[in-house]
């Protein structure tokens, strides 16, 4: 079955203080720690962040993830349902997997669902670091 890997941006892949960023947005650590999870478990990727509704914010994106030979895929162009938990089922709906994770450094209402809950990561504070990448990677297997 497909294996999706949902992705916050801020505060994911940047936190406060990063010193060394791709694209003034992307913390070279924390990209390479989320494409060694794509890669590994042949996941696809899929772009949560509000920062997909915004076309420049978009091509930035995959300008990002072309030199990794990574797909960026969207949940949408624009927003579809009032919370990004509700998007982000609807999306699985249309889309079906059991094996998924969730990057968020917010609790936008997957803590909230039971589907969702148990492949919620949250990154606040320090964005998807080694520890995280592990514990992501249980969840795919």
């Amino acid at each position: 079955m497909t294996k999706f890997v949902f992705l916050d941006i801020d505060g994911v892949l940047n936190t406060t203080g990063d010193k060394e960023l791709i694209s003034n947005t992307f913390e070279k650590t924390k990209l390479e720690n989320l494409v060694e999870l794509l890669r590994t478990t042949d996941s696809i990727l899929v772009v949560t962040s509000d920062r997909r509704l915004i076309e420049e914010e978009r091509l930035m994106i995959e300008d990002a993830f072309d030199p990794y030979y990574i797909l960026v895929n969207y949940l949408s162009y624009k927003r579809t349902h009032k919370n990004r938990s509700d998007e982000i089922l609807y999306y699985l709906s249309n889309h079906p997997s059991d094996s998924y994770v969730i990057l968020d450094d917010m609790d936008l209402g997957y803590s909230e669902n039971e589907a969702l809950k148990p492949h919620f990561i949250n990154t606040y504070k320090h964005g998807f670091t080694k520890d995280l990448l592990l514990k992501a990677l249980e969840l795919l297997k």
